[in-house]
């Protein structure tokens, strides 16, 4: 498994609040070297949560990302889309100028994860329709994916089979629209390299921390411009539906925990690892009432705070982000658009267990 937090020794002062912040002591490995305490990151414990990297007070935890290999293989005419994540927009007030930008710099094609939540919707639903099953994790926070599969591995028959709206993005790329190109995900979180590695869907993660130290680093000032997202197309027969792939309202109950059609009452979390708190005791208690469907998230306030963004809000009890009003589809519409996806999508491709080595 690919190491994505790691520790700069020479910084690190042996003070323990990593520790103190890890939902998963055992992760850090304490030792001593010429008198002086030093905490390393077991690479097969950690789940890159990245609650380590805001608690260090002297920058000793640092995470890795592909930010420089994207604009290397950018430079040397490497065809590369990108998908954007929505939260850029929360972390980037000059968000068009810096993608008007990327594509001068040889961006091919740019999206939004718009239409891959709603494939992702609709393949929750017909996946619970087909098996008769409801009280299912999902699987957009990779953190969350490593705590179930590596310390409450008896919540995995609950763990969505759905890919996350990024790969259900990426999958309708390469699989119904044939984009030869690689793909790159603009996103807030380190720890989704482990999820594009294991899904080989996606070449580059590049965060919006390290784009912004990339900018800042080689002095290039993004001006303001005007930018429109590359339009998706859904079609059918003569029927057709295109959706331009700005970030829509997106309105969610959180602290790190969201119910989607809850048939229980859980109070806001208020840390960080009460989340990892909430599904051990699910995993404890095998009676206890569980969601139809749990949105499990690792960071406080949503993935708009995620620890590779650039948003620095306090912790929040909840998030209601509103991106773009207009963008909204209403229930009509958006019936007959999963018509749609029944009759041109395969379900399958957009579970984690399927071979994506055929669309690349």
């Amino acid at each position: 498994m690919k190491q994505i937090i790691n520790t700069d020794e020479d910084k690190c002062r042996g003070c323990f609040k990593c520790v103190g912040v890890c939902p998963v002591g055992e992760a850090n490995i304490i030792s001593v070297d010429n008198g002086v305490q030093k905490i390393r990151i077991d690479s097969q414990k950690c789940i890159a949560c990245g609650a380590c990297l805001r608690a260090c007070p002297y920058n000793a935890r640092y995470y890795n990302d592909d930010t420089e290999l994207f604009f290397d293989d950018l430079e040397k005419g490497e065809p590369i889309a990108l998908i954007v994540a929505p939260a850029f927009i929360t972390n980037f007030s000059n968000w068009k100028g810096i993608l008007a930008w990327l594509k001068t710099r040889g961006v091919s094609t740019t999206v939004n994860v718009s239409l891959g939540i709603k494939i992702c919707t609709w393949a929750h639903l017909r996946f619970i329709e087909r098996n008769n099953q409801a009280a299912l994790i999902t699987q957009p926070c990779p953190p969350i994916v490593r705590y179930i599969e590596k310390y409450c591995p008896e919540l995995l028959d609950k763990l969505s089979p759905v890919l996350s709206p990024i790969l259900c993005t990426a999958v309708y790329l390469k699989k119904t629209l044939k984009l030869p190109e690689k793909i790159a995900a603009l996103t807030p979180c380190p720890a989704k390299a482990d999820e594009f590695k294991k899904s080989n869907s996606v070449s580059y993660n590049v965060t919006f921390q390290r784009l912004a130290d990339y900018l800042k680093a080689y002095g290039i000032s993004i001006p303001e411009d005007d930018f429109e997202f590359d339009d998706i197309t859904v079609a059918s027969g003569q029927a057709h539906m295109t959706l331009v792939g700005r970030p829509e309202t997106t309105m969610r109950l959180m602290g790190c925990i969201g119910f989607i059609d809850s048939r229980i009452k859980l109070e806001n979390t208020k840390s960080q690892s009460d989340v990892y708190n909430y599904l051990d005791l699910v995993t404890r208690e095998k009676n206890m009432s569980f969601p139809v469907l749990l949105d499990a998230l690792n960071c406080i306030g949503g993935c708009s705070n995620g620890v590779g963004g650039r948003s620095k809000k306090p912790d929040s009890h909840y998030m209601i982000d509103i991106h773009n009003v207009d963008a909204e589809i209403s229930d009509s519409e958006q019936m007959y658009l999963f018509a749609i996806f029944d009759y041109i999508l395969e379900l399958n491709d957009y579970f984690p267990s399927h071979s994506f080595e055929e669309c690349f």
